[in-house]
């Protein structure tokens, strides 16, 4: 989840970024920040799914060397396996609200 959480910093600098030069940037700037604010979303999106890939090539692995397991465990793991995939769709959320108010603001302009 480090990175999840570095790229949430970053999307909430950048936006702020964003808002303090909205008057100095001229179109195809403005056009620049929106899409790296979306391509920002997507790389957290996307790298909690890569998250998820690697636990669970690492649940497999345990399962495999314990041999039976039961269920409630496996559940367990399951649910803990899901928090960087569940951050990284939360910050992707955000990133599209973000931009949703950038593009609603720059309409009335």
């Amino acid at each position: 989840m480090g990175g999840i959480t570095l790229l949430a910093i970053i999307l909430i600098a950048f936006t702020i970024y964003s808002i303090t030069k909205k008057n100095s940037l001229s179109s195809e700037n403005r056009m620049k920040h929106f899409r790296i604010l979306k391509e920002m979303g997507l790389l957290a999106m996307v790298f909690g799914l890569f998250s998820m890939c690697i636990s669970f090539t690492g649940m497999f692995s345990a399962i495999e060397q314990a041999g039976d397991i039961s269920l409630s465990l496996l559940a367990g793991g399951m649910k803990v396996m899901m928090i960087p995939v569940i951050y990284g769709f939360i910050v992707f959320l955000v990133s599209r609200v973000i931009l949703i108010g950038f593009t609603f603001i720059d309409g009335k302009n």
